[in-house]
């Protein structure tokens, strides 16, 4: 009977363990097919963002900026307003039509048909569609304004992005530094060279760049969110140019270099518009023309050279009339003459002004532009073949024992100071340059 029971006992176990096993491989096979499903999922993702990366030169960007912007796209339509309005310059008042019925004449009934048409002195259509191809005109400046002002913020957002990308460079050498000396100062303390002032020292700088790393990040992802909002796309973006270099720049040599601006001849055209405009009103006062045509019945007996005859409904009788219609109080015209005349005077002074301002700037920017490219010029020349210097022997000097720590992470820092100011002074270069650039007019 315990014999029965062993057999009994251990074929449990053995069937226990044969289902077990076979749980078991059921279940790594169903969670190999799950892994290989989620990498599947995550490989056709990967390669869905990759695809939609788009890489943007600096032409490319404002080219694509120039046909998607909305902006622009509300200033083409504007235009095409204009030429549209253009059509209405010739608006000829409707023709008044009306009909009579009743006792016009005698007792008896009768109708009456009158035509009339009121025409405007020639000299106001004319006038009214020179004012039209004005308005046109200004708003292919307008346009142009535009163009301008969005292809500068275009480069420079563009710039803004390739400088925040050379500054995430910079740091992680220097991150790559300041781990190396986090590692050394650990060593050092625990062979007891060192104090813990100087591993925790290290500690702090080290994790001082990973927090600017960080803030660097968030930058690089505004700069990306700013050009891709001026660009009007949703696409992930980057830039081609991943190394800062100076912009070129040919100096201006003519002081009267901001006339190609197009904010000038926005407000130039802005004068002839309102000339024209001041031409409309003079036309107004002009006379106007007027025409008519009657038609009616003479329905009885009527004396027709002595003889007595008589007419029905089908008996018409017709008449014209013409006329001139002239401002007897022509004091409502002269107003509008002389309101449009200081428009006139308001366009001028603010083409004067904008002339004035213009200038100015340009003398400045121009100053800035001098002023950063000798910054650049030192730090290329003199100051970053120092830095290197400085790190190499630092390096050097530290790994020897010969530098003592505090002057090795002064030197330190001074050399990545200069690596830092050379590229804000790069950026700050090539903002200056921007800025001309859209003084002169330049795209």
């Amino acid at each position: 009977m315990k014999t029965s029971n062993k057999k009994c006992l251990m074929n449990n176990v053995q069937c226990l363990m044969k289902s077990t096993n076979i749980r078991t491989s059921l279940s790594i096979k169903h969670l190999t097919l799950n892994i290989l499903t989620l990498l599947m999922i995550l490989t056709a993702v990967q390669n869905k963002a990759n695809a939609q990366q788009r890489v943007l030169t600096l032409q490319q960007a404002v080219d694509e900026a120039l046909k998607n912007n909305g902006n622009i796209k509300s200033a083409n339509y504007s235009i095409d307003l204009q030429k549209a309005l253009r059509r209405s310059a010739v608006n000829i008042d409707k023709t008044n039509i009306t009909i009579s019925q009743g006792q016009i004449n005698s007792i008896n009934y009768d109708n009456n048909l009158n035509i009339s048409q009121r025409i405007e002195y020639p000299t106001v259509y004319k006038n009214q569609l020179r004012l039209a191809d004005e308005r046109i005109k200004g708003s292919q400046y307008q346009l142009a304004v535009n163009q301008l002002d969005l292809a500068n913020n275009v480069k420079a957002a563009y710039y803004q992005f390739v400088y925040y990308i050379n500054k995430r460079q910079l740091l992680y050498a220097q991150d790559t530094l300041y781990s190396n000396l986090v590692k050394a100062s650990a060593a050092r303390y625990r062979t007891g060279e060192t104090n813990l002032l100087e591993k925790a020292t290290s500690e702090t700088q080290s994790l001082e760049i990973k927090n600017k790393i960080q803030q660097n990040e968030s930058d690089i992802l505004i700069a990306k969110q700013q050009l891709k909002v001026l660009l009007n796309t949703r696409d992930d973006i980057t830039v081609a140019d991943t190394l800062i270099t100076k912009r070129n720049i040919e100096m201006p040599t003519d002081s009267n270099v901001i006339a190609a601006h197009p904010i000038l001849k926005y407000l130039q055209q802005q004068i002839e518009i309102n000339k024209k405009e001041t031409d409309v009103q003079r036309a107004k006062r002009l006379p106007d023309f007027l025409a008519g045509y009657t038609n009616q019945s003479f329905r009885g007996i009527q004396n027709v050279n002595g003889v007595n005859q008589k007419f029905t409904g089908l008996d018409r009788f017709n008449s014209f009339q013409v006329g001139v219609a002239i401002p007897l109080l022509p004091g409502g015209y002269k107003s509008k003459i002389n309101a449009a005349k200081i428009n006139e005077q308001i366009a001028a002074t603010k083409l004067e002004y904008e002339q004035t301002v213009l200038g100015g700037q340009l003398n400045i920017l121009l100053q800035q532009y001098y002023k950063h490219k000798s910054a650049v010029s030192y730090y290329e020349t003199t100051a970053l073949p120092q830095a290197d210097l400085i790190i190499n022997n630092a390096l050097k000097g530290f790994k020897s024992g010969d530098l003592p720590y505090q002057q090795y992470q002064q030197s330190l820092a001074i050399a990545l100071k200069i690596k830092t100011d050379y590229i804000e002074a790069i950026y700050q270069y090539n903002q200056s340059a921007l800025a001309i650039e859209s003084i002169i007019g330049i795209k």
